[in-house]
């Protein structure tokens, strides 16, 4: 699961330079 997270940690910091990242963030805040 920690592994899984810095995955989409990483994915969504990729997406930020695309400005899609604060749709990204909110996701992966609301999921567990």
């Amino acid at each position: 699961n920690q592994f899984k997270r810095n995955v989409v940690t990483s994915i969504c910091a990729l997406s930020l330079s695309i400005n899609t990242g604060s749709s990204c963030f909110m996701k992966r805040f609301i999921l567990p």
